[in-house]
């Protein structure tokens, strides 16, 4: 039965005198397969999932930006044109870009999207003096479509806004089931094309994976998913100068449909990455936190379980590196150090935000 996996959980590692997860003001509305992203003002995005209505699920067209230094949270920017649950988002040239996903329909008769669109934003100082990024128009605009429909997989923005990384993802017609291994790029012309074998994930393709693009060198770390089993516990790192991936070393544990954010650590000058929540290998929810630390050039690294657990286990969760308050304009990255976590699914679909502040 799906829920606490009492052989794992019951032992909680939260250390008493470490930092603890803060209750932020949730999400408008309770939300799962959604789309999450830091933005380089130290704010994040939530974009499209699945919003719990009643007895059933909605798919969202919602778009919501959250501020620790706002006395509301959550604001709301313009809806997406399409509603979709499992889209991939970053973003890229200003904009917030959200690609694929999945529409109306039953898995795996569903509706599965290539549109993507896009929303300009511009950096804008608030009565309070508060200077953050906002929306520069009233509506979402078309943006390249992919080559063909994908939902689940990751996306990253390479260094420089030099293009847009998507790899894993899958797609489904009647009975048939596509699971991609393959990546592509969209260059600054608008075009996507496919790496070919260098982009080929070292695992096999794989969908609802976690990703999380390391905060200096612009590496992409790409965990879990799943295919034939419900999770994987394999990772692997795209390096954007030989736009090649390679495998890493295994997660403690099997882990999809995870949140995940990265950050410097100042004083090891190490690129960590944390993933939390998920399903694992029994399509069990997970409440555990598990981090990836590697140094530049060097591409191993070794996982570890770190404290503390999310306050309740929750899978189709998601997550982003973001700055503490009282922070404004465009930050460097040794200004973010607060993972924040937010939607997902329990017993219940949840609305629940949770702060963690990364200390080192």
């Amino acid at each position: 039965q799906n829920g606490w996996r009492p052989d794992y959980d019951a032992f909680h590692r939260a250390d008493p005198a470490g930092p603890q997860w803060k209750t932020e003001v949730s999400l408008p509305v309770e939300l799962s397969e959604h789309a999450m992203i830091g933005l380089p003002d130290g704010t994040a995005v939530v974009a499209g999932g699945s919003i719990l209505v009643g007895k059933g699920y909605e798919l969202s067209q919602l778009v919501f930006k959250f501020d620790a230094d706002q006395k509301a949270g959550w604001v709301q920017l313009p809806n997406l044109t399409v509603a979709r649950s499992s889209p991939m988002m970053t973003y890229f040239n200003s904009s917030i870009l959200v690609c694929g996903g999945t529409g109306p329909g039953s898995y795996p008769n569903a509706t599965y999207f290539s549109s993507c669109e896009q929303l300009p934003m511009k950096m804008q100082t608030s009565e309070q003096g508060h200077t953050r990024l906002v929306s520069a128009s009233q509506k979402w605009s078309p943006a390249p479509a992919l080559p063909a429909p994908r939902t689940s997989g990751g996306m990253a923005t390479l260094p420089g806004d030099s293009g847009v990384l998507v790899a894993a993802g899958f797609s489904a017609s009647g009975t048939s089931w596509h699971y991609y291994d393959d990546s592509l790029v969209l260059d600054v012309n608008g075009q996507w094309r496919n790496l070919g074998p260098a982009g080929k994930l070292p695992q096999g393709g794989r969908s609802n994976v976690c990703t999380a693009t390391l905060p200096t060198t612009g590496r992409v770390l790409l965990m879990g998913g799943g295919a034939q089993a419900p999770s994987y516990p394999q990772a692997a790192l795209f390096d954007p100068k030989s736009m090649e991936w390679s495998a890493v070393a295994d997660m403690p544990e099997a882990r999809s449909w995870c949140g995940a954010g990265s950050f410097l650590n100042i004083t090891s000058k190490q690129e960590c990455v944390y993933a939390v929540g998920g399903l694992d290998g029994n399509f069990d929810i997970m409440s555990d936190m598990v981090r990836f630390c590697i140094s530049a050039p060097v591409s191993s690294g070794d996982w570890e379980l770190v404290s503390p657990d999310l306050p309740f286990a929750r899978g189709f969760t998601k997550a982003a590196a973001v700055a503490q308050p009282s922070t404004s304009g465009i930050l460097s990255t040794a200004s973010i150090n607060t993972l924040l976590n937010a939607g997902g699914q329990g017993p219940e679909v949840q609305a629940n935000t949770f702060s963690l502040q990364i200390v080192g």
